[in-house]
């Protein structure tokens, strides 16, 4: 959902619900005082206290949010900032350094709670031709592409058919009969031979070992040289 009513952030502790704001506005009348400035009773912004929505596209770039958040160092004011890629983390309205921090834990509960709901319906069992047969339902919960507002990522469901009448002391899990979507060490979609799924490499029939994007080095790729 990427029009939410409500702000809600379980690490940081808070929860607003719903949203209570002024309209969207240039320059009201809490803004310093400035030259030719029209009459504050023209420029005051009504309050609302229902029909407030934020619009919010946060994706789930943790990684580069924790990129911005490294090698911070103060100027003389106090504010911190990461001078390597240019990214300040006090905030220039409320002076405060918690702002990146905030986007880190909005984007792992977005992960955890918001992204999607699975739904598996009972299961249907053919006992004649040895077969199991159930619905799963995803319901994207995103507001614009699943997984995570952008299509360049990729999200599988793994779906695990498991016979609880033996337990896995290691794993304390039952023995799993069949599997679809099982990932390897490398990330890599597995069947139930353990063996990658043809999907996972790009080439010819003959040849599947080439990965799907290449790792780039060297002079002819200057971007990492």
């Amino acid at each position: 959902m990427n029009m939410p009513t409500s702000y809600v952030n379980d690490i940081a502790g808070v929860k607003v619900s719903p949203i209570e704001s002024v309209i969207a506005d240039i320059e009201d009348d809490t803004y310093p005082a400035a030259e030719h400035r029209a009459p504050l009773d023209k420029i005051r912004m009504r309050f609302r206290k229902e029909g407030v929505a934020r619009h919010q596209m946060q994706g789930l770039n943790i990684f580069m949010v924790e990129m911005f958040n490294q090698f911070m160092t103060p100027d003389a004011a106090g504010n911190y900032s990461n001078d390597i890629l240019g990214v300040r983390k006090s905030d220039f309205m409320s002076t405060l350094n918690n702002d990146l921090d905030n986007a880190i834990s909005n984007f792992v509960q977005v992960a955890q709670s918001e992204t999607a709901t699975v739904q598996v319906a009972t299961p249907f069992i053919d006992s004649t031709k040895q077969a199991l047969t159930a619905d799963v339902t995803v319901t994207n919960n995103a507001g614009h592409r699943f997984p995570s507002g952008v299509g360049f990522r990729r999200a599988f469901i793994e779906f695990d058919v498991i016979d609880n009448s033996h337990i896995d002391a290691t794993t304390g899990r039952g023995k799993i009969i069949s599997s679809s979507g099982r990932a390897n060490d490398e990330g890599q979609i597995i069947d139930n031979d353990n063996n990658p799924l043809e999907t996972e490499f790009i080439g010819t029939a003959l040849d599947k070992s080439k990965t799907f994007q290449p790792h780039f080095y060297g002079p002819d790729h200057p971007i990492l040289s």
